[in-house]
């Protein structure tokens, strides 16, 4: 593309050439607001070797200069000085100390230091370094390495017992890149300081994002500079991939008039999706967390894009759409339409979202999985991959078990596998008592909520703190044993403690002795009871969990269900407690038929109902029962 067609006024993939020679550009201003030149040995280095690692059909991406018109041609750096200063210095480096004459580079000037801008000028068109650069071209095998910095610092020595009146800390570092890029470039021979040339000028871009200060409410260009720093404004990613596709529109041959029609219709296309992904039932859907670092939803697609071109997840997707190959349009609306059709059945939706919710699977790699399945085939993959997962067999006590077996299952040696097992119950539950209904994966993952396995009979008595505490936990103990005949000869260790408990203060903290005695009696009985086991475990926000503790299960079923009501009537600050929670604490799976129901404790057969139920929803995954081998 020629210069006249590049505008500065829009986003844009600059070369260095073209910032060079670009006819409405001429130098770069650095206000006295922005700190001096500051880049190190090692920072140069990196930069000067990332552009030469450069592949010959490939581009280099420099991070964004972030610009604002001046007069007469004159443009000033707002973010970017860093790099574009050492950009400078590397081409006075090439012209003065090895006699590679390109174009002549862009002006800088900087206003942080008079002097500073008079010795860059002098670097470039005087060769004002020319004795310390003959230093370094007149030592062979001048690495830099740990001894580096010596030498550098001795020549500054030298330099300002000559030029006393130039000795501070920004031209220090002028002094130190120019010499190191001199010692860098002085390691190659000429025919490889030519072709790193050509890589810097014609493969090296930079992102080029021109700002409108008055378009921003922004008072002055320092304001701005104040802000982006502060990370109030930023560069979106997914603006700039925007911008790219805008530029293939303009640069292709058709008319006027079409070209307006079809970057209408592009931008149409992109605001609809942006909008869509804001719906939350479909962003949590595909995503199990809010804390991304997205500055935009629509981005999501593009890094799954590039997954599917199998870019790594660490590449920066801006990067890999400034290869023109890579920027199709139609196949980032073809990935989205795809996450649409999954998310309107209703079952689909739900096992997407637990194998994405549970952390086993990502949406990238389910797209990639599915590429090439028809729908059925699709819906199968995924119930396979659950039942896959519930078919994993682990040595526990020198035996091979299936550890999503319901018996297998335990608080203490299985958590993850507990929680799996719990939210896909809550999904299915939902699916069985409310057909067409969504679980809300939005409410699941509100603020990023961390999820927790309680405990619904009270099991550990560490944080128990006082006498009336105590007394609740150990009656649902009491209450629990008495339907347990093997366990009655234990129930009067809880006749001994309380004995004890009714000498202290109502309000007062139990002494050691007491709490070590209710720690002793939870560990004698707490296996016996199955406390640990999936009948006695429930699905709660950490939060939640924290705030019931160790209270006895009439208190504790208070707290959930004024909780449960409370998610209904305010969505958006309450947090989610799900169905199956609501429904342990409310009796809901326990059998009636007897008629015989209490609901001021969490019973053995209550536990046995609950899990017969989880057991009932779950079998097309839980894995068949089976003896363990060996």
């Amino acid at each position: 593309m020629s210069n006249e067609k590049k505008e500065l006024h829009k986003i844009d993939l600059l070369t260095i050439n073209e910032l060079n020679t670009h006819q409405d550009l001429d130098s770069f201003y650095v206000a006295s607001y922005q700190r001096g030149y500051r880049w190190g040995i090692t920072q140069i280095k990196h930069l000067l070797e990332d552009i030469n690692e450069v592949a010959e059909d490939k581009k280099y991406c420099i991070q964004p200069l972030a610009v604002t018109p001046r007069e007469d041609k004159c443009w000033e750096l707002i973010d970017g000085q860093q790099r574009s200063t050492t950009i400078y210095l590397i081409q006075a480096a090439l012209k003065n100390n090895f006699a590679i004459n390109g174009t002549n580079s862009y002006n800088l000037g900087y206003n942080t230091r008079e002097t500073t801008k008079v010795f860059l000028k002098a670097i470039k068109e005087k060769d004002h370094l020319k004795e310390f650069t003959k230093a370094i071209k007149d030592t062979s095998n001048l690495f830099i390495n740990e001894n580096f910095k010596t030498f550098i610092d001795q020549q500054w020595e030298n330099f300002c017992e000559k030029y006393r009146d130039e000795d501070n800390i920004d031209n220090y570092h002028i002094f130190q890149a120019y010499l190191t890029i001199t010692a860098w470039l002085n390691n190659k021979n000429g025919e490889e300081r030519k072709i790193f040339h050509n890589k810097l000028v014609n493969q090296t871009y930079i992102i080029w994002h021109p700002v409108q200060i008055e378009q921003r409410g922004q008072q002055t260009v320092e304001d701005f500079f104040i802000n982006m720093n502060a990370g109030k404004i930023k560069l979106s990613s997914a603006e700039l991939i925007k911008a790219l596709f805008i530029r293939d529109i303009d640069k292709s041959e058709e008319a006027w008039d079409i070209k307006t029609m079809r970057k209408q219709k592009f931008a149409n296309e992109w605001d609809s999706i942006e909008n869509e992904l804001h719906n939350d039932e479909l962003w949590f859907f595909i995503n199990n967390s809010d804390q991304n670092g997205f500055d935009t939803r629509i981005d999501k697609l593009f890094q799954m894009d590039c997954s599917a071109k199998g870019r790594k997840s660490e590449e920066d997707t801006y990067e890999v759409y400034t290869e023109e190959e890579n920027r199709n349009w139609e196949s980032i609306k073809r990935i989205f339409q795809r996450l649409k059709e999954w998310f309107e059945e209703v079952e689909v939706f739900h096992l997407i979202g637990f194998i994405v919710n549970s952390n086993h699977m990502t949406i990238e790699q389910l797209i990639d999985k599915t590429a090439k399945k028809t729908k059925s085939e699709t819906k199968k993959y995924f119930n396979d991959v659950i039942k896959e997962l519930f078919d994993r067999e682990v040595t526990r006590n020198e035996k091979r078990i299936k550890e999503y077996s319901l018996e297998n299952l335990d608080y203490n040696q299985s958590t993850q596998q507990c929680n799996d097992v719990l939210l896909l119950y809550n999904i299915k539950l939902i699916e069985a008592n409310f057909p067409g209904q969504r679980f809300p994966f939005n409410l699941y993952q509100q603020n990023d909520t961390q999820w927790s396995i309680e405990h619904i009979h009270p099991q550990n008595p560490a944080k128990l703190t006082n006498r009336e505490e105590a007394m609740d936990w150990l009656e649902d103990y009491k209450k629990r044993m008495d339907n347990e005949i093997d366990l009655k000869e234990k129930k009067q260790k809880i006749d001994e403690i309380e004995e004890l408990l009714k000498k202290e203060e109502k309000e007062g903290k139990i002494t050691n002795d007491i709490a070590e005695k209710l720690r002793e009696f939870a560990e004698e009985v707490n296996e016996e009871l199955g406390l640990h086991g999936i009948g006695n475990l429930a699905l709660l926000d950490k939060i939640t969990n924290s705030s019931i503790g160790n209270k006895s299960f009439s208190k504790k079923r208070k707290i959930i269900i004024d909780g449960s009501e409370r998610s209904v009537t305010d969505k958006k600050t309450a947090t989610y407690i799900p169905l199956g929670t609501v429904n342990n604490f409310l009796k809901k799976t326990t059998n009636t038929s007897d008629g015989n129901i209490s609901l001021s404790f969490w019973s053995a057969a209550d536990a046995e109902d609950y899990t017969k139920n989880i057991e009932t929803l779950l079998t097309t995954y839980l894995p068949q029962k089976q003896g363990n081998h060996e």
